[in-house]
């Protein structure tokens, strides 16, 4: 599907399930994510991916076409 992050998500969610969090930790791929000590113990690709994610969920939330210069 062009215009979602469905392809980086899926990325990132695999990196997640190999990584020591998952793997050695037992814990989740959302408990991985949203608890910052954890997060922080994954590795650069993960990490990577993550913001990645994270920039191509913003850029599609920011829909507002630019309409300097228009008047009504």
């Amino acid at each position: 599907m062009p215009g979602t992050c469905h392809p980086v998500r899926d990325d990132l969610i695999k990196c997640i399930l190999k990584s020591d969090c998952v793997t050695k930790d037992k814990h989740s791929v959302k408990d991985c994510l949203k608890e910052p000590h954890l997060r922080e113990s994954l590795p650069p690709e993960c990490q990577s991916l993550r913001l990645s994610y994270l920039e191509c969920k913003r850029s599609l939330g920011n829909t507002v076409p630019s309409i300097a210069g228009w008047t009504h």
